[in-house]
């Protein structure tokens, strides 16, 4: 169940890193300008099969976050290890 949390956490911060940097909001917009940002992530949404680049980035930068999760927990592992 865990990994399912991850995953979904990783792969959402995947779909940020896609509306950081193709729809220009920034973390702080959270709290400065929520509506607009809340609208722009619904249109995002509501178009999201049309625009299957959205889903790509998003799956990969997910899936490459999660690949450095993995690793790293692999590397803590050895460390611990010995």
């Amino acid at each position: 169940m865990a990994w399912l949390f991850v995953s979904a956490v990783l792969w959402l911060a995947g779909f940020g890193v896609y509306i950081g940097r193709f729809h220009r909001w920034n973390s702080w917009d959270l709290l400065a300008h929520p509506l607009h940002l809340l609208s722009d992530v619904v249109g995002v949404l509501r178009e999201l099969w049309a625009h299957l680049s959205t889903v790509g980035l998003a799956w990969l930068m997910g899936s490459l976050l999660l690949l450095g999760y993995v690793a790293l927990l692999l590397l803590a592992r050895v460390v611990r290890d010995g």
